[in-house]
This record gives structure tokens, sequence and C-alpha cells, in this order.
């Protein structure tokens, strides 16, 4: 623990003029190994990418429709790479060159390649921007009418083998016969899912654990982390010694004792945790309250706990 009496910021400069390219990819995979060599040689100041699972959920539900059309069409991966400059004319500089390193060194096929200018400088890039921003409401509840949770929902490896991991990580929910589409900043190598897990049964409780255990696994012998962007909660904290190690996990539990010898604050979370499929608010045992409701809730069929 400390106290800060004193603290030194850096400012970074808002870099207001931008500009975005689009570049299509035909598997996230794909756009994953391309992360590193883009962030090293063009220090964009965003990289986002998408699947086509995501853009086939918003297509079905009617979302962004109009601006789903602007994307380029041959593609089931998307990266989304913005530059920033003080003046418009660095960022579209900026923005020209990566797109002839494209074409000229990577052979990118120019209908692979979309560009589009923000606001600030006369285009309209933030309609784009809102596809990847719609993508847990787009994800959370899909047209399949399956739940869809979180629990390896920002999982993160090196940018170096992002696309390494996500073939895997891939390959482990084909596996276990899940659904979710990816998407997230890959510029840091943070990945975004909601899956559908059956959290109603025993077998599906059962299977959710497996694909669990098995997944931390996974990140960790890509060098990475469990929680890219939050927090570990109840549904990784369990398996946050297949990340650290034990000695590690036990100098976090003398800490603790030191600072909350009753263990009273925030019990049973990242030290001794609860296990991860305990306390499900759905689960084999689940039977929440139905109380009688006023609104009719046509989409749950009047029943509220989903509402």
């Amino acid at each position: 623990c400390a106290t800060a009496l004193q603290a030194t910021l850096l400012l970074t400069p808002a870099l207001l003029e931008r500009t975005l390219v689009v570049v299509a990819y035909p598997d996230i995979v794909d756009a994953g190994e391309h992360v590193e060599e883009i962030v090293e040689r063009f220090r964009p100041i965003g990289l986002e990418a998408v699947d086509h699972i995501l853009i086939n959920d918003q297509q079905e539900l009617g979302m962004n429709v109009e601006d789903l059309g602007e994307l380029p069409q041959d593609g089931k991966a998307w990266l989304m790479v913005q530059f920033g400059a003080e003046t418009a004319e660095t960022s579209e500089a900026d923005a020209a060159g990566f797109i002839e390193w494209l074409e000229k060194e990577k052979g990118y096929a120019a209908d692979r390649i979309v560009v589009m200018r923000s606001r600030q400088e006369g285009g309209n890039s933030e309609d784009l921007w809102q596809i990847r921003e719609s993508g847990l409401g787009s994800t959370a509840f899909p047209p399949d009418g399956r739940d869809h949770w979180p629990g390896w929902e920002d999982s993160a490896a090196p940018p170096a083998k992002v696309g390494e991991y996500v073939r895997d990580l891939k390959a482990l929910y084909d596996r276990h016969g899940l659904r979710g589409a990816f998407y997230g900043h890959l510029g840091q190598g943070c990945i975004h899912s909601r899956i559908s897990f059956d959290l109603r049964g025993h077998e599906g409780v059962a299977d959710y654990r497996a694909f669990m255990e098995e997944a931390a696994d996974l990140v960790v012998s890509y060098g990475g982390t469990l929680s890219g962007e939050h927090g570990d909660g109840q549904q990784r904290a369990e398996l946050l010694e297949r990340q650290y190690g034990p000695e590690l996990v036990e100098a976090m539990r003398e800490f603790k004792r030191i600072w909350d010898p009753q263990w009273r604050m925030n019990p049973g979370k990242v030290i001794d945790p609860f296990r991860l499929a305990e306390e499900l608010k759905l689960g084999v045992d689940s039977n929440p309250p139905r109380p009688p409701v006023w609104f009719a809730y046509p989409e749950a069929k009047g029943y509220f706990p989903p509402s």
C-alpha cells in the first residue's frame, strides 16, 4: 500500500485531426498476425478489430445498417487503423503512407481498403467507429436466440502473438461447441468476446468450467493475461494461480492478512476466491422469483428476471 502526496502528469496531445483506414482480412487470425508490424512501423493512435460474426449479428438485428455498407465487403475480419496528428495534412499523409505500404509491399488489393476522414476533417469516420462501439450490444444478445455470457471477455496476449492466440482460442471454442464474436483492442492484444455458455444444466456448467481452465492455460502459454482490461472478478479469480504461480499468490495472501486480518474487505474474490461456477445467477439450482409485473416485457414473454 502507498499514499501519494504529489504526482507529475505527462499530458499527451489529443491529435484531433484523424484519418481512419479500414482493412479487410479473410479471417480474424490473419488480421491479428499483422498487428505488431503495423504498430511498430506506423504507430497509429488506435488499432481495433471486428469479425464477421459481430457484423452478421448487427445485420440481423438491424443495427448500423448504413454504416455496415461502408466496410470493405470481401472480408471476414476488419482492422480499423486510426491515424492522428495536429494537422489534417499530416494525418492524411500518414494514412496514405500506410495504404501505399499495404498495396505495394504487402500486395493488398485496393478494394480491401477504405479510407475515411473524421468530422474534424470533413468526413464521417465516426459512422464506422459506431460499428465497433456497438460490439457488446450486438453480441451479448445476438439473433441466434442463445444466451451469450461474459467469462472470457477480455483476455490478452502480446501483440506479436495475438494472431496465434486467436487461432488457438477459436479452435477451443469449436472443441466446446461454443459461439462468440471476436473484437477488441488488437493493437494491445486484447480480445473481447461474449460466449454461448450453457449455464442452466449440469453438463453445460461442467463444460463452462473446463473451457475456462483450458482458456486460462492457453493464454498463459502465450505470455498473456486472463484479464487484459477489466477486473478478474469471480469468474477468473480462481484461475489466477495459473497465471501468477503459487508463490506470488501466497505473497498476495500474506499481504491481505496484514491489512485485512478479519477478511472483511471484498472476501472471496482475488485471494481464496469463490469457485468460478459458484453463485451463478442461473446454474442448475436457479429459481429466481417471478413477481407480478405491470409492464408487458414482450421480448421476455412477460418474464421479469431476464429483463
